[in-house]
């Protein structure tokens, strides 16, 4: 039985092949758990960022109610002044004139 040339082309040729196939076997688990990896970083990169915006937000809620808060002291502050000149006005003019004396409208 001889072998030839030919035989030992395809017999390496398959050989080859084989190589390559269990190669590409052995890489497909650690493919698969690199990729479970990078989306568990990922997921865990989402829930830190949602947090930060959540925080964020909250922030800025606060930042308004406050800013409204001061505004509506400040208001009621300018209003609270302006009732006080006015009922101080309007005592002075009481004073002014006798209590039985009509005024002079």
């Amino acid at each position: 039985m001889t072998v030839t040339a030919d035989t030992l082309r395809e017999l390496h040729r398959i050989h080859m092949q084989l190589s390559d196939l269990k190669n590409r076997l052995d890489r497909g688990p650690k493919q698969i758990h690199i990729r479970e990896v990078s989306v568990t970083e990922i997921e865990v990169q989402l829930t830190e960022t949602q947090n930060s915006t959540r925080q964020a937000k909250m922030l800025s809620d606060q930042k308004q109610l406050d800013l409204k808060t001061s505004e509506n002291k400040q208001h009621f502050s300018n209003g609270a002044k302006k009732t006080i000149l006015i009922l101080w006005a309007n005592k002075s003019m009481e004073t002014d004139f006798p209590p039985f004396a009509p005024s002079p409208l």
